[in-house]
């Protein structure tokens, strides 16, 4: 996007010089920073190359520098290999569960009877449902400690806070889990109060 004259975009002949410096700076002062959090995500090492590399060339794409109002560097470099770490596993879920759809697998020979099936399906949609109504740091939280089996102080790297806070925000979200599933009184032989079939 420059030329022999500069930035094309604002006719400043300094300031590709100074995107470039400041680019340097950024890559020197964090790469460590961004390498060390991308290796907590627990991915294969070509992923994490890959992660790593994709969060400077979109640091190199922003041309205005951090989003306004963001004023912690290191939180706003996690931020996006955060993201980039989620979209590859998401992409990866995806590639996943449509592989299993082709496969067949889950054929009416595995599946549990139809009455068990149902019952679990039930119980699966009250707890998405209950999951759903946390905020988005609480289900975050849970995901990487409940799910993922991460420990406090690798989600506190991951999410860019203390491990005593992600612990109390599991506990907050556990509780507000139970409360939404207690409102719902699912039980195994009536159906659920507060919900239709």
């Amino acid at each position: 996007m420059t030329g022999p004259a500069g930035d094309e975009m604002t006719g400043d002949p300094g300031l590709a010089a100074r995107e470039r410096d400041e680019n340097q700076r950024l890559y020197d002062t964090h790469a460590e920073t961004v390498e060390r959090f991308v290796a907590l995500s627990g991915r294969p090492a070509d992923e994490r190359d890959d992660v790593i590399q994709d969060t400077w060339v979109r640091v190199l794409r922003n041309r205005g520098g951090m989003p306004e109002g963001e004023t912690d560097e290191r939180r706003w470099l996690r931020s996006i290999s955060r993201n980039l770490i989620r979209d590859r596993w998401r992409g990866q879920r995806r590639a996943i569960d449509g592989a299993h759809r082709l496969a067949g697998i889950g054929s009416a020979l595995a599946a549990p009877p139809a009455d068990e099936a149902v019952l679990r399906s039930e119980r699966g949609e009250f707890v998405r449902a209950a999951f759903s109504r946390l905020d988005k740091r609480q289900r975050e939280v849970l995901l990487l400690r409940i799910v993922d089996g991460r420990s406090a102080a690798e989600v506190a790297e991951i999410t860019g806070t203390d491990a005593a806070n992600v612990r109390q925000i599991q506990f907050r979200a556990l509780a507000a889990l139970r409360k939404h599933l207690a409102s719902q009184q699912f039980d195994e032989d009536q159906e659920p109060r507060g919900g239709t079939r």
